[in-house]
C-alpha cells in the first residue's frame, strides 16, 4: 500500500509541475481560504490579551495593581483579578483605608494611579470638543515602569506635558504641538498606549500634579477611579488578595497571575458555549464544502487531461482503486502545497495589517501571538477540502473506459442513479429542519442553521439533473449559447460543481439578504420616536435648581427659541427611589391593579410615567389638548391615554418607594378622576410611531392636593418654535450649567437615521465576488477543456469573434443557472429567518412579522454579476486559437 501510493504521489507531483497554469487554480482555491482563516485567527489572538501578556501594562514594575473605585463591600474576582464582581453576601463599610493605610498593612510602598475623564477641544470629529480618559501617576517612579507603550516621543516631565493616544495625535496633535484640556494648554510630547484590561486605556497621560487641574469635577457618589501600584520584594499572595477583596479591593497580583492557585475558578466561569460551538461548526462545514466545490471543476478537468495516462497505468495493471489514488494524490499534493503556503501568508501577512492598522484605528496592541492550534486546523481543513473536491472526479477516472481513453475519445460516465435520489431526500429533511427549527424550544437557530446546510447539500447532488433539464432548451438558443449549454450538460462533471459553487453562495446570500432586509424593515417599521423630531431634550442632575439657569443660558444663546422644563412626578436621589404608576379603576390591592403603559396608545418611547404638567407644556411637547380635555385637566381629573380607561372614569395613582439596596419600603395609592386625552405628539413625524408623552398627566394644582412632590428633571424644546438647525444643535451642545457642559446628557431627535446601504453593499460585494470568482473559474476550466471543439469551429470557418461568444456564454450559463437555483434555495431559509428575526416585536404591530425580499440586490447578484462574468470571459480570452490533432 505504500508503494501503491508513494507511486501515485510521484506522478501527481510530476502532474502538477507539468500542469503549472491549472495547479495554481487549484492553488489559490484552497490557500486563500486558509491565509485568510489564519490571518483572521491571528490577529483575534494577537488583540485577545491574556492576563500575562497585559502585566506590564497593569502592574508596571510592581508586585500588585490595587484598584479603589469607592465600592465598600467584599468582592469577588478570579486569580487575574478580572471579572470582579460584588459579593452576596454584602457588608456596609464605614470608610476605606487611606493609601498609606494600605501601605503600612502590605509593608509595601504604593503609588497612586488616578484614571479619570477630561474634555479636549480641538480633538473630536471636525475639529470639535471630545472626552477622553486621563491617566495619572508618578511616571518617574520605577514602579510605573512599563505602564505605558510609547510609539514616538517621551513621557512627560514636566506639569504642562502630556502623553496622546494615536487618535488624537490623528486629530493634529503630534508631538511639538499644544493641546487644550479645561482651558489648559499643554505641550505634547509623546504618543502611546496605556493598559488594555486593568487600567482603562487612556486618552492622555500626564503628572500626577495636573490631573486634578485637568479633570472634569466627579459626581460625590461617583468618584474618580483610583489605583495603588504595590512595591515590595516579597509577592502579594493569594491570601493578599482575598484579604484586601474583604475591604472592596481588586488585585491584580504578579505572582497570582504567573502562578494562579489551584481549584479557584473565576466567577464567570460556568457559561456554556456549546450552542456557539455548533455554529461554529457548521460554518466551518460550509467554508469545507464551498471550496470543495470551487476546486472540484479544477480536479475534474485535471483528471479528464489524465486520461490517457489514466489508462496506461489501468492497461499496465493498475486496478480502478489505483486509479482513484492517483487522482487523490493530486489533491493531496496540490491541498498540502496550498495549505501550507496558506498559513504561512496568514501568519506572515498579520504584522502588516497590524502596522497599517495602527495608523488608522486605535486597538489593543498584545504581543504578536500565532494560535499555532488553530493554524494546524485551518491546514487540515485545506487539505480536507481539497480532497472533498477530488472524489467525485477520482471515482468517475476509475469507471472510465479503457479504449476510449487510449484514443482519446469523449468518454464521460453518467453519474450514479442514485446520487438524485439521496439529494431529494436530503433536500426533505433540510426543508424540515428550517422550517420546524424556530418552534423548537432553546433552539437558538441550529436547526436552522443545521437544516441550511443538508438543504444547500442535497441541492448539490440535484444540480446535473437541473443542468440537464437546462440541455432540452439548447436547441432554440443562438448559436454560443447552445454550444455553452450542451457542453455545460456534456461535461457535467465539470460543469455541475462549478454551478453548485455559486448556487451554495447565492442561496447564502439569499438567505442573509431577506434576514437583514426584513429586520432593518422592521425596526423602521417600530421605530419609536423619544422626542417629536427635529427637537431636543437635556437632562438634569439637579432638577429645578438647574433648569433656572439652563433656560436663561438658553435664551440668550437662541434668541426666539424657549426650553420648557419636564417634571415627572417620580423622583430620584442618592437614598429613595419614588416612581409613580396609573392603574385602570380604583384598585385596593396589588393584585388587583392593572396598571397602564404607553403600549395603551398609538406609540411610545417618550412616555414619562405620571407627568405633572398643564396645557401649555403638554402643548411645547407636541401634545395639542381638545378642549374637553383641557378643561378636564384644569378640573382636577387625572388624562391618561385615550380608550385605556376601560368604562373606568377613575384611576389609582400607585407611588412606590425604594431604598438604595432595591428593596420596596413603601407603597402609596391615591385614587383620583380621570379621563381619556390623546397624548401623543401631533408632530408630523416621517415613519413610525408617534410619541407617547405620558401614561398620565396631572395638573400641579392637584399634584399638590395629591402630594405629589416633583421637580423638572430634563428641559425640552417648544415644539412650536420649528425643529432644530445643526447651528441650533451647536449652540446647545456649547451650553454650560454650574461649568459642566450640558452636551453629554442631550437627546436629539432626528428619527430613524439607520439605512440599509452598509448591509447591501457588503452582502453585494461578498456575494458578487465569490459568486464572478466561481464563475470566471469554471468558464476558465471548460476553455482549456474546449480547446479541440473551438479549434474545430475555427476549422470550418467559424469568425474569431465566435471564441469570445462561446466564451461569454459559459460563464453566462454557469452563473446564471447556478444564481437563479441559488436564489430558489435561499428563500426558504431567508424567511424563516425573517420570522424569527421579526416576530414579537413591535409597539403597534405586536406580534406581526415582516418579509422583505430584497430583489434589486438578488438581481445585481443573480444577473449582475454573471453579466460580468459574461463580459470579463469574451473581453480576455483569445480570439484565435492554434489548431489542435482531432482523434477519430
Amino acid at each position: 500500500m505504500r508503494s501503491r501510493w508513494g507511486a501515485a504521489l510521484r506522478i501527481a507531483r510530476r502532474d502538477a509541475l507539468r500542469h503549472k497554469a491549472r495547479s495554481l487554480l487549484v492553488v489559490l482555491m484552497v490557500g486563500l481560504p486558509v491565509m485568510l482563516a489564519v490571518g483572521l485567527a491571528t490577529v483575534a489572538s494577537t488583540i485577545d490579551v491574556d492576563a500575562r501578556e497585559a502585566l506590564p501594562l497593569t502592574v508596571g514594575a510592581s508586585q500588585a495593581y490595587v484598584s479603589t473605585n469607592g465600592s465598600v463591600r467584599p468582592v469577588s474576582q478570579g486569580p487575574d483579578g478580572r471579572d470582579a464582581a460584588i459579593a452576596s453576601d454584602q457588608q456596609d463599610r464605614t470608610a476605606q483605608q487611606s493609601a498609606a493605610d494600605l501601605g503600612r498593612r502590605l509593608d509595601a510602598d504604593v503609588v497612586p494611579v488616578h484614571v479619570g475623564d477630561s474634555e479636549i477641544v480641538g480633538a473630536g470629529r471636525d475639529g470639535g470638543t471630545t472626552y477622553v480618559q486621563v491617566l495619572a501617576t508618578d511616571l518617574a517612579d520605577p514602579l510605573t515602569r512599563g505602564m505605558v507603550e510609547l510609539d514616538s516621543g517621551r513621557l512627560p516631565r514636566a506639569d504642562d506635558e502630556v502623553v496622546v493616544s494615536p487618535a488624537i495625535a490623528r486629530a493634529g496633535h503630534e508631538p511639538g504641538s499644544t493641546l487644550t484640556v479645561r482651558d489648559r494648554e499643554l505641550r505634547v510630547v509623546g504618543v502611546g498606549v496605556t493598559g488594555p484590561r486593568y487600567v482603562p486605556e487612556a486618552g492622555v497621560v500626564v503628572t500626577e500634579p495636573t490631573f486634578d487641574a485637568i479633570t472634569v469635577p466627579a459626581d460625590p457618589g461617583i468618584p474618580v477611579q483610583q489605583g495603588l501600584l504595590v512595591g515590595r520584594s516579597a509577592p502579594v499572595t493569594w491570601a493578599d488578595v482575598q484579604s484586601l477583596n474583604q475591604d472592596g479591593y481588586v488585585v491584580t497580583s504578579r505572582a497570582v497571575v504567573l502562578d494562579p492557585p489551584s481549584g479557584v475558578a473565576d466567577p464567570s466561569d460556568g457559561y456554556s458555549s456549546s450552542a456557539q460551538d455548533t455554529v461554529n461548526g457548521l460554518v466551518v462545514a460550509c467554508i469545507v464544502i464551498e471550496v470543495a466545490l470551487l476546486a472540484g471543476p479544477a480536479f475534474a478537468v485535471g483528471a479528464r487531461n489524465q486520461r490517457r495516462q489514466l489508462a496506461l497505468v489501468a492497461a499496465g495493471g493498475g486496478s480502478p482503486a489505483d486509479l482513484r489514488r492517483v487522482v487523490l494524490a493530486g489533491a493531496l499534493v496540490l491541498g498540502g502545497v496550498a495549505a501550507v503556503l496558506g498559513a504561512v501568508l496568514g501568519v506572515a501577512l498579520t504584522p502588516l495589517a497590524f502596522t497599517v492598522a495602527y495608523r488608522f484605528v486605535d486597538t489593543v496592541r498584545g504581543p504578536f501571538d500565532v494560535p499555532w492550534g488553530w493554524a494546524t486546523l485551518a491546514v487540515v481543513l485545506g487539505v480536507v477540502a481539497a480532497l472533498v473536491a477530488a472524489v467525485v472526479p477520482a471515482r468517475q477516472a476509475a469507471r472510465r473506459d479503457l479504449v476510449a481513453a487510449l484514443t482519446e475519445r469523449p468518454d464521460d460516465p453518467r453519474p450514479a442513479p442514485g446520487w438524485p435520489v439521496l439529494g431529494v431526500a436530503m433536500v426533505v429533511v433540510g426543508l424540515s429542519l428550517v422550517v420546524a427549527g424556530p418552534a423548537l424550544a432553546g433552539d437558538r437557530g441550529i436547526t436552522v442553521a443545521l437544516g441550511t446546510v443538508v438543504l444547500v447539500v442535497g441541492a448539490v447532488f440535484l444540480v446535473p439533473l437541473a443542468i440537464g433539464a437546462v440541455g432540452r432548451l439548447a436547441p432554440r438558443l443562438p448559436l454560443a449559447l447552445r454550444i455553452a449549454v450542451r457542453d455545460a450538460t456534456r461535461q457535467r462533471a465539470r460543469s455541475a460543481p462549478a454551478v453548485a459553487a455559486v448556487m451554495a453562495v447565492v442561496a447564502g446570500i439569499t438567505a442573509l439578504a431577506i434576514g437583514s432586509a426584513s429586520d432593518f424593515a422592521q425596526n423602521e417599521r417600530d421605530y419609536v420616536y423619544s422626542l417629536p423630531s427635529g427637537q431636543a431634550e437635556i437632562s438634569l442632575s439637579d432638577g429645578d435648581v438647574a433648569s433656572g439657569p439652563l433656560v436663561a443660558e438658553a435664551g440668550r444663546a437662541l434668541p426666539g427659541r424657549r426650553l420648557v422644563a419636564v417634571t415627572p412626578a417620580s423622583r430620584y436621589d442618592e437614598t429613595t427611589e419614588t416612581t409613580w404608576s396609573v392603574a385602570r379603576g380604583a384598585c385596593r390591592g396589588e393584585a388587583e391593579c392593572t396598571y397602564l403603559y404607553g403600549d395603551d396608545a398609538a406609540g411610545s418611547g417618550g412616555d414619562r410615567g405620571v407627568l405633572v404638567a398643564d396645557a401649555d407644556d403638554l402643548a411645547a411637547m407636541g401634545v395639542r389638548l381638545d378642549a374637553t380635555s383641557t378643561d378636564a385637566l384644569e378640573a382636577g381629573r387625572v388624562l391618561v391615554p385615550r380608550g385605556s380607561l376601560g368604562g373606568e372614569d377613575q384611576v389609582t395613582l400607585v407611588a412606590d418607594v425604594y431604598r438604595g439596596d432595591g428593596s420596596r419600603a413603601t407603597q402609596r395609592r391615591v385614587v383620583a378622576p380621570a379621563a381619556g386625552a390623546d397624548l401623543t405628539a401631533v408632530v408630523d413625524v416621517p415613519r413610525g410611531h408617534r410619541p407617547v408623552v405620558a401614561t398620565g398627566v396631572v395638573s400641579r394644582a392637584e399634584a399638590a392636593s395629591l402630594g405629589i412632590t416633583a421637580v423638572p428633571q430634563s428641559v425640552v424644546t417648544d415644539v412650536r418654535d420649528g425643529p432644530l438647525s445643526a447651528a441650533d444643535v451647536r449652540a446647545l451642545g456649547a451650553l454650560e450649567v454650574d461649568g459642566d457642559p450640558v452636551s453629554e446628557s442631550m437627546l436629539v431627535e432626528r428619527g430613524f437615521t439607520e439605512t440599509y446601504t452598509l448591509q447591501f453593499l457588503s452582502l453585494g460585494v461578498a456575494g458578487g465576488l465569490l459568486v464572478l470568482i466561481g464563475t470566471l473559474t469554471a468558464t476558465g476550466l471548460a476553455l482549456s477543456d474546449a480547446r479541440p471543439d473551438l479549434a474545430t469551429l475555427s476549422a470550418v470557418g467559424a469568425a474569431p469573434r465566435t471564441r469570445r461568444a462561446v466564451a461569454a456564454a459559459q460563464a453566462l450559463v454557469v452563473g446564471t443557472v447556478g444564481a437563479a437555483l441559488g436564489v430558489v434555495l435561499g428563500i426558504v431559509p431567508g424567511w424563516v429567518a425573517a420570522t424569527s428575526l421579526t416576530q414579537g416585536y413591535g409597539t403597534g404591530d405586536v406580534g406581526t412579522t415582516v418579509h422583505v425580499v430584497p430583489w434589486p440586490l438578488l438581481a445585481l447578484v443573480a444577473l449582475g454579476v454573471p453579466a460580468l462574468a459574461a463580459l470579463v470571459s469574451g473581453l480576455a480570452v483569445r480570439s484565435r486559437v492554434v489548431l489542435v490533432r482531432r482523434t477519430a
